[in-house]
């Protein structure tokens, strides 16, 4: 991001962006916003609706601070401390927004690859020989060595099927249903689990785990 825009965010919110100039040692903020302009508004909102519930909600939320915000796997990470669950579920928003949003200019996006690198383009800012996410994701599965197991986790009636990679119980996002898919992989990052979405696989028991937790949220799928 630009240093004017980056300075901009910090001098509206010095309370957020707090330690954005402290060591190296202390905190990674100080490497800037290591995202694309075409997030500033995003960001700036968010933060507005961050900043909101500490100034004008009672009794007030924590005040929320940034640890490090950037892009990573194509969408936007906002990492902070003291935040409770509806501040993150605002950040959560934003995160899923970007995926939609142009890192470049801001206008509507989509997901691409090139050469095994996730962003999110627009048709004018679209890089040449890029390729749609599950174009890419079947191309790599085309080159894992895995047998299916005989196990299937239910999701809605539709079933998916538990394949295994060196011993390991996986499940792949191509294979999943379109809205399971996307929820599953906000879980993935919101748990900070070691499977990655990027890589269109995860271990099973992760997804079996955010079914049982869906379910008891929602009390139903």
């Amino acid at each position: 991001m630009k240093q004017e825009l980056d300075d901009l965010l910090v001098k509206k919110y010095p309370l957020i962006f707090a330690e954005r100039h402290l060591p190296m040692r202390e905190t990674c903020m100080c490497w800037g916003l290591s995202c694309g302009d075409g997030w500033f508004q995003l960001i700036d909102t968010l933060c507005n609706a961050l900043q909101g519930t500490v100034d004008r909600i009672r009794p007030p939320h924590p005040q929320p601070v940034a640890v490090q915000v950037k892009e990573k796997f194509g969408g936007l990470r906002f990492y902070v401390r003291s935040a409770d669950d509806y501040q993150r579920g605002m950040i959560d928003m934003a995160e899923v927004l970007s995926t939609r949003i142009c890192e470049e200019c801001g206008a509507p996006g989509q997901m691409v690859v090139r050469c095994d690198w996730h962003m999110v383009r627009c048709d004018k800012h679209v890089p040449a020989a890029a390729i749609s996410t599950r174009e890419w994701a079947l191309r790599e599965l085309q080159s894992w060595d895995r047998k299916r197991t005989n196990i299937e986790i239910l999701w809605n009636g539709q079933t998916i099927p538990v394949w295994e990679i060196n011993g390991v119980e996986t499940v792949f996002y191509p294979e999943m249903p379109e809205q399971l898919s996307e929820l599953f992989a906000a879980y993935v990052e919101r748990k900070r689990l070691d499977d990655k979405p990027c890589l269109w696989a995860a271990r099973a028991e992760h997804l079996r785990d955010f079914i049982a937790e869906w379910i008891t949220r929602e009390g139903q799928i």
